[in-house]
Parts: C-alpha cells; sequence; structure tokens
C-alpha cells in the first residue's frame, strides 16, 4: 500500500491524474526548458530503427465479447500459414501489434483476408512502428463480393466499379472470373461500423432501375435486423425482434 501511495503521490507532482493519457497531459503542459531539450535521431541511426519495425499491422478483432490473445495468436497462425515465425504483442486490451519477418508472410496477412477468428473478423492496418496507435483507423475489412446477372452491355469495368463502390472502397475488379456462373466479382473494403449493403441499382434514363443482389464471400458474422458485423440478430437489443 505504501509503495501505490508513494507511486500516485509521484503522478502528482508530475501534473499527472490518474488514468490521464500521456497524448492529454502533453496537450496541457508547459514544459520547462530541460525538458524541452530533446534526443536528436537521424542519418543511419534512424535508417536502422526502420529496419526493424518494418512490415508492422495493428489488429482487432471485430467484437464486443471477450476472449484469449493466446487463442487469437493461435488461430492465426494455422490461418496465415507463414513461411517465418510472427511477432504478435498484445498492446491493450483487444488491440494487437503483428510483425512480420519477409515481404512474403506481410503480403498474405494484409491482402489475402478477411480473416476470422471465431467467426468474427480482425481488422487489420498498416503500422510505422511511431505514430500513436490510436490514430490508426481500424475499421476497414477486405472482402470479396459477387454482383450476379448483371447484362454483357453493363459488364464494363467503368460501370461494375462504380456498382461495387455503393459497398465499399474497390481495390480490384474481376469481371469474368467463372466461365459457368453469371457473376462479376469485387474486392472491397467494408467499413465494419455501418450496415451491409443488400442490393445496387443501376438508374437508367428511360428505362425501370436495374436491382442487382450483392453476394458476400466468407464474411464475419452480422445481424439480419441492422446490417452491422459483430453480432447476430439475438444479440441486437434485447434480441426480441419481429420476422
Amino acid at each position: 500500500m505504501e509503495k501505490s501511495s508513494a507511486s500516485g503521490g509521484a503522478m502528482a507532482r508530475a501534473g499527472m491524474d490518474a488514468g490521464e493519457d500521456i497524448e492529454s497531459l502533453l496537450k496541457r503542459l508547459n514544459l520547462k526548458k530541460g525538458e524541452k531539450k530533446g534526443v536528436k535521431i537521424g542519418g543511419e541511426r534512424i535508417a536502422n530503427l526502420k529496419e526493424e519495425v518494418k512490415w508492422l499491422a495493428l489488429g482487432r478483432v471485430h467484437t464486443r465479447k471477450t476472449f484469449s490473445a493466446g487463442s487469437l495468436f493461435e488461430t492465426m497462425h494455422h490461418a496465415w500459414g507463414l513461411a517465418k515465425e510472427i511477432k504478435p504483442r498484445i498492446l491493450e486490451e483487444n488491440l494487437f501489434l503483428f510483425q512480420a519477418a519477409c515481404l512474403g508472410d506481410w503480403k498474405r496477412i494484409m491482402e489475402e483476408g478477411p480473416w476470422l477468428f471465431r467467426d468474427q473478423g480482425l481488422v487489420l492496418g498498416e503500422y510505422d512502428g511511431f505514430s500513436p496507435v490510436n490514430s490508426i483507423p481500424l475499421n476497414l475489412l477486405h472482402v470479396w463480393i459477387r454482383i450476379p446477372k448483371i447484362p454483357d452491355l453493363f459488364k464494363k469495368e467503368d460501370v461494375v466499379r462504380d456498382l461495387a463502390s455503393k459497398v465499399g472502397i474497390v481495390e480490384k475488379i474481376e469481371l469474368r472470373p467463372s466461365i459457368v456462373e453469371n457473376y462479376v466479382r469485387a474486392r472491397v473494403k467494408l467499413n465494419v461500423d455501418e450496415p451491409l449493403m443488400r442490393f445496387v441499382t443501376l438508374e437508367l434514363e428511360d428505362h425501370r432501375d436495374l436491382v442487382f443482389q450483392v453476394l458476400y464471400e466468407k464474411l464475419p458474422r452480422f445481424c439480419g435486423v441492422c446490417g452491422l458485423m459483430g453480432h447476430v440478430a439475438s444479440e441486437c437489443g434485447d434480441g426480441v425482434h419481429p420476422p
């Protein structure tokens, strides 16, 4: 108890309230002359530091449920099937740092998802190693979507890209991914804080609108009531909804 009290006193003398984060503290601090004089890092030294922090990613599981970080790391180890060992770290509750050991592993982690843990999406964001972790947005999930039965007249990259952009940020378009089924395919970044799009519409002058269903590949659990990922209908509100 004495140690805790002494620690609390030290925090008070430094002008920091318990529970206050360092960024909030710095915004209202008047630094002394000695505190303003910084340690300069540049040239070869900073180049060496940058070599040590390549291929970093921040990640969080898009869920309100608690889970074991160890279980997440083990699941991702098997799902990713990487060539070299990855270094995962816990930064805070449901916020993790992953570092790949080679470019091939990095590209697999960042480009070949979506990655699921217990049917929930693992949201990843590239990290530079020095920016505040809470400044890195972790709200975009990379997924493939299909839009079936688009007439050949409109099966053009610019038209399909415009349709897919109604669903998310478009990364890639495939106009004829299958010789058997009639659909186009797009890789998009979905905002996990927004409801899923069920349909996209082509508005044609002097003709009726064409409405196309959106199909999602390997999608995390989502709610049929509000359309958001991360929970199901029985967990939305009180879980009681009209049919």
